[in-house]
């Protein structure tokens, strides 16, 4: 367990002001490490703007992305050197779920491409049209999401088959959800009885974009997208390995402290006001011996007898001690051992 503290700084859809302000509450707010989402291609102006505002391009700010930036993670992404946008890609991290392609998954999509006959069944099981306007039955190469719709679809035929009764309810049906346990097209499908997440077969990865700072002959630089962690989440623990080392902004692999440094401020005494002060407690002792010292000369005098000099001398006693107290409270650090 961590003990961590997370801050939601919110931009609207619009932009606008809403960006100004975020950028100022992160300013203000003096971490260091913060995570964006946001989509391609909203990050041009996002970026820009916080650039502009002194809270990313530097090595004062960590900043990791959704995958919403896959355009960035997948390579390719250019931009102009010495630009905002190179200066902001540059030492960045994207977080994406991991998953190796599934070599079954896509032998069996590659063969509904090329089986027309195929093709026309799916469109005659399709209940309303308008629902298949611009899908591509050609289709691309599949992105892991694909995987995960599919392992989605398959876990709730599978808690359907599986429910005791025919005529199940939603509590039965999440009940029985939450026992599965098979292999998917994503990977070992399984779910937590307490909370219905998954909780195996997942895995994180954080990518590194680096900037290759040699531009080609359109003035144009591109960016290098590295593994550079994992992470497998599993129902016993959780495993992190370090593939390569994360490079940061401006192009180290240092890790930045998470705070700003710490500025002492001792707001010490002026050596005057010390002085002074010594000297008023050292005239407040001295006068209030005096006053002990005539009080005992005097004690047997009517009016000093009528004034009780005992009490007196507990109201001097007082004094010396009060006036003793300024100078322990004077002391400022750095001091010597054996002063204190």
């Amino acid at each position: 367990e961590m003990d961590l503290s997370v801050s939601l700084f919110e931009v609207q859809v619009t932009l606008g002001q809403s960006l100004h302000n975020a950028i100022a509450q992160i300013k203000a707010s003096e971490m260091r490490y913060f995570y964006g989402v946001f989509y391609f291609p909203m990050h041009e102006e996002i970026m820009t703007a916080a650039f502009n505002g002194g809270v990313m391009g530097n090595q004062d700010f960590v900043w990791t992305f959704s995958d919403g930036l896959a355009e960035i993670r997948s390579g390719g992404y250019t931009t102009e050197l010495d630009s905002p946008l190179a200066k902001t890609v540059n030492g960045i991290g994207i977080l994406t779920m991991d998953i190796p392609p599934n070599e079954l998954y896509n032998e069996a999509v590659d063969a509904f491409h090329e089986d027309v006959e195929l093709q026309e069944y799916f469109r005659s099981r399709v209940t309303d049209p308008d629902l298949l306007d611009g899908f591509d039955m050609t289709g691309t190469f599949p992105l892991f999401f694909a995987l995960l719709h599919y392992d989605a679809v398959m876990s709730l035929g599978l808690a359907a088959c599986e429910a005791e009764t025919a005529l199940f309810d939603a509590k039965e049906f999440y009940e029985t959800l939450k026992h599965l346990d098979f292999e998917g097209a994503s990977g070992r499908v399984q779910f937590d009885n307490n909370t219905g997440t998954r909780s195996a077969g997942i895995r994180f990865g954080i990518y590194n974009i680096v900037a290759n700072n040699v531009p080609n002959e359109e003035g144009l630089i591109t960016f290098t997208s590295t593994l550079s962690t994992t992470v497998d989440f599993a129902r016993v623990h959780n495993e992190v390995l370090e593939l390569e080392p994360f490079i940061f902004n401006p192009g180290t692999s240092e890790v930045p402290i998470s705070l700003p440094e710490i500025t002492m401020q001792e707001n010490k005494l002026a050596s005057g006001t010390q002085i002074v002060a010594w000297t008023v407690s050292g005239f407040i002792i001295l006068w209030s011996l005096w006053w002990a010292w005539w009080t005992w000369k005097y004690r047997k005098k009517a009016i000093v007898r009528a004034s009780q000099p005992f009490f007196l001398f507990m109201l001097l006693a007082g004094t010396v001690i009060m006036a003793s107290a300024i100078i322990p409270l004077s002391f400022q650090e750095p001091m010597s051992p054996r002063a204190l």
